[in-house]
């Protein structure tokens, strides 16, 4: 009984050690997940390469133009007009010393009396006798020369000529006549003057004036008087009596002498009247310039001639200077004005000519003068005070082209021509800037637009903004725009030389776009993904996942791409959804979107390959305007996962 069980277990045993397998290889699935690309395409990769686009506050896209004005010098060109002029100092009415001659004294025996009447008035020397006069008829009565001292000869425009007259004779000389005789070195004579006297009384004592004019005399003068007494009754008589007379010349106004002058001084005023090519002089600092005199003297003496201009100033000191010259002849100076400056009257540049002669002989003729010829180089004003005339200068021009894209047409509005002006001029300039736009079909518009400039100094420059709406310009997608003017001075202010304008032009201003079809790919990625062939041979399954992180208020159309360096290949095509936006069209969040693309095996193969090269291509489709800011974006990551069947 108890074998039998034993041979059952065995039995048994080996019936069924007879039916086990051997045990076999474990097997699973195992995944393998690797990243193919990572990117960013931001707004500046669709907008193409402008560096006429900048980023605004808030991040808001602006379209740009911006310029420096290059700086102009209105006033380099300053300068006085040159001086080339004469101005004579003449000595004017020349007055000789009073000519006086020599006494000339009658008794009866100058008379044509009887010899009988002669006779007794002599023989009673000490005795009044009462006699007949008979009439005297006007006869010569002396006949007598003179020399004049201080006086050789003269041309007389104008004298007075006093004759002194006592007459003691009891009776009446009626008439009494002169006539002077000028007399010659040759002894020539020629009447320069004749006079009359009607009525003298007995023992009058008088003074008469009479007047000459327009003669020509010498010193050397003969006297021929005549006198006639009416007759009467009887009068007392002695030798005692007799008649004087003497001639003086005086108030002697010459054209022309030799004579011992009083001295006297001459003093002009003359005005020159420079014009400054520019506008009005009423002060300027001179930089560089000469003026030149030359300085004649007529004379046969020294002459110091003084030339004075309170005009001419040097700090505050008037230009004052006496210049010698000698007898018979010219004399130049040179008057740097290099650092001085010039006060301008109402009657322009005066200048002062003087001269003093002490008394002496001289020989001089009325039209003598000093004659002063004035000249000048080039006079450079270095500052100006006074008025402008439509001064002119040209702001040089401002030229853009723009590279915008042939994609984009740019829609600009509430456009403004922004900047400034700064300038040191002491004026209130006007400036004319005038905007050209040129667009993309060779349309050209342009306007011109003014501004009133403040006024400046070297020391602090004036600013004067710029604030112009130029909207009406940007109707289209602008290709060129220029900025050109000028600044026009014109009016009461003051300058230097070295005074300058320039300034800064802008277009700065939001736009929107509408895009037209276009494609943008994404960079490329090469890399080695390291995928183990295995798990391709093994392949159960594969997933292709992209993630897109859409900023931009638009939708796209895109494609994935990637080739291996085996000649392999995987595309797929998917859509990028639009970011949500405001109102105003701008984006105000990103769109987080994940796409997953099942894998064949073919398409799998590509991971094996040692290189692969990925890059995405997104399409722009034809919009209406979309508003954008810099700051949006489209976020790109690529994954693989391989899932592959081992063990067996």
């Amino acid at each position: 009984m108890k074998l039998s069980k034993i041979i059952i277990l065995v039995t048994v045993f080996l019936l069924t050690s007879s039916c086990l397998k051997k045990p076999g290889i474990p097997q699973w699935n195992s995944t393998y997940s690797f990243p193919i690309l990572h990117d960013t395409l931001r707004v500046w990769d669709m907008l193409g390469d402008t560096n006429h686009i900048v980023v605004g506050p808030d991040s808001l896209l602006m379209f740009n133009v911006s310029s420096d004005i290059d700086t102009i010098y209105p006033a380099e060109d300053m300068k006085i007009s040159n001086i080339d002029t004469s101005i004579r100092a003449g000595f004017g009415r020349l007055v000789v010393r009073n000519i006086t001659s020599n006494g000339i004294r009658i008794s009866w025996g100058d008379f044509p009396l009887p010899d009988s009447i002669l006779d007794t008035i002599n023989n009673h020397i000490n005795d009044s006798i009462r006699i007949f006069l008979p009439t005297i008829l006007p006869d010569t009565v002396t006949d007598t020369t003179d020399t004049l001292t201080k006086f050789d000869w003269a041309g007389i425009n104008y004298a007075s000529i006093t004759v002194h007259f006592e007459n003691n004779f009891p009776v009446t000389i009626s008439p009494y006549e002169i006539w002077l005789y000028s007399l010659n070195d040759f002894g020539d004579t020629s009447l320069v003057f004749h006079g009359r006297v009607d009525s003298i009384g007995p023992y009058d004592i008088i003074d008469t004036t009479l007047t000459i004019d327009s003669i020509y005399t010498t010193n050397n003068l003969r006297f021929i008087e005549y006198m006639g007494v009416p007759g009467g009754d009887s009068v007392y008589v002695s030798a005692r009596n007799n008649f004087f007379v003497q001639v003086t010349l005086d108030s002697i106004v010459v054209d022309s002498a030799r004579a011992f002058f009083q001295g006297f001084d001459v003093s002009d005023t003359f005005n020159i009247n420079p014009t400054f090519e520019q506008g009005q002089i009423d002060t300027v600092v001179l930089d560089s310039g000469h003026i030149y005199l030359d300085i004649y003297n007529p004379l046969l003496i020294d002459l110091y001639v003084n030339m004075m201009s309170n005009n001419i100033l040097s700090g505050r000191t008037p230009f004052d200077t006496t210049i010698h010259i000698l007898p018979d002849n010219t004399t130049s100076f040179s008057l740097d004005l290099g650092g001085r400056s010039i006060v301008f009257g109402d009657s322009g540049l005066t200048f002062i000519v003087s001269t003093s002669i002490d008394p002496q002989w001289i020989e001089i003729r009325k039209y003598d003068s000093v004659e002063v010829n004035l000249s000048s180089d080039t006079v450079s004003v270095n500052y100006f005070s006074g008025v402008f005339d439509s001064v002119e200068s040209d702001i040089p021009e401002i030229d853009t082209t723009l590279d915008i894209p042939d994609t984009l047409n740019i829609h600009l509005t509430h456009v403004y021509l922004t900047g400034n002006i700064v300038q040191t001029l002491n004026f209130a300039p006007e400036a004319n800037l005038t905007a050209t736009v040129i667009n993309v079909n060779g349309d050209t518009v342009s306007q011109t637009y003014q501004l009133q400039l403040r006024r400046g100094s070297p020391n602090n420059p004036s600013i004067t903004p710029i604030n112009l709406d130029i909207g009406n310009l940007f109707w289209s997608v602008p290709q060129e725009v220029r900025i050109s003017g000028n600044v026009l001075i014109d009016g009461r202010g003051s300058a230097y030389r070295d005074d300058w304008v320039t300034g800064h032009v802008e277009i700065t201003v939001p736009f929107s776009v509408v895009f037209s079809p276009d494609t943008v790919i994404s960079d490329t990625s090469i890399d080695s993904l390291e995928v183990d062939s295995t798990l391709i041979d093994r392949f159960q399954s594969g997933t292709l996942f992209i993630r897109l992180r859409n900023r931009i208020p638009l939708g796209f159309s895109a494609k994935f791409n990637m080739i291996s360096n085996w000649g392999d290949t995987l595309t797929e095509s998917f859509t990028i959804p639009p970011a949500p936006h405001d109102v105003n069209g701008f984006a105000t969040g990103e769109k987080d979107t994940t796409i997953a693309f099942t894998l064949t095996h073919d398409e799998a193969v590509t991971f094996e390959a040692p290189e692969q090269t990925s890059w995405i291509e997104i399409y722009i489709p034809q919009t209406d305007t979309v508003s954008i800011r810099a700051s949006d974006y489209i976020k790109l990551d690529v994954m693989g996962k391989v899932t592959a069947r081992m063990g067996e």
